[in-house]
């Protein structure tokens, strides 16, 4: 556990020492936001750039808080492990972004879409991936986890629901890795979006399956 924690505060200052050695070679005005074509639509300061080194800190230093919490239930290897994955996108987009501004002018704006869609959305399905592998080994709690009013009910149905939600988030996030590298970037989102809307629902589904057989089963007792 203490290797999570200190992967971490690792990526954190990571963020924060990068950045703020970029910003010493970077131009005062870059590139400060694009729209969704990928087109440069406004210019300002390099310092705004520390916009991405204060999330990680923030977020960071909540994911370890929360983490700490005294509750046995609290799934701490898996709040840990949703920081170390939202760190490292964040580090990679924030790095990115920044090696894009010294070459603004001589790269073509359609590649920054391509590439940060794509980059994102092989981050989002690597933690699902994770994720996914961490729910099945969870106590029944109300933060973490495939957590509907019916797998709610007892720890039977609970780990029925987690075993079955881990391994949809797992195909999920291969699935969403593998179509973010074969599709064009304009269709990434949408895939993303269908895959996600797809684990949601079977995952609903299954947990109100398993209750149902749970209160059959058990219906004479």
């Amino acid at each position: 556990m203490k290797k999570l924690y200190a992967a971490m505060a690792a990526l954190a200052a990571i963020s924060v020492v990068g950045t703020a050695v970029l910003i010493v070679f970077m131009p005062d005005t870059v590139p400060a936001h694009y729209n969704f074509a990928g087109e440069i639509d406004r210019w300002g300061s390099k310092y705004e750039n520390f916009a991405f080194p204060a999330i990680a800190v923030l977020i960071g230093a909540l994911i370890m808080f929360l983490a700490k919490n005294p509750n046995d239930a609290v799934p701490k290897k898996a709040l840990l492990w949703t920081g170390i994955c939202s760190l490292l996108l964040i580090d990679v987009t924030g790095f990115y972004f920044m090696l894009k501004g010294f070459s603004a002018a001589q790269e073509t704006s359609t590649n920054v879409a391509d590439n940060v869609i794509k980059l994102t959305n092989i981050g989002v399905g690597t933690m699902f991936i994770i994720l996914g592998n961490l729910m099945p080994k969870v106590k029944r709690n109300g933060l973490f986890g495939l957590r509907t009013s019916w797998s709610m009910e007892n720890d039977e149905i609970w780990n029925r629901s987690q075993r079955f939600g881990g391994k949809a988030a797992v195909i999920c996030g291969f699935a969403t890795v593998l179509m973010t590298v074969l599709v064009l970037w304009e269709w990434c989102i949408a895939v993303l979006m269908v895959f996600i809307m797809a684990f949601v629902a079977a995952s609903v589904t299954a947990s109100r399956k398993y209750y149902n057989e749970y209160m059959e089963k058990n219906k004479n007792i």
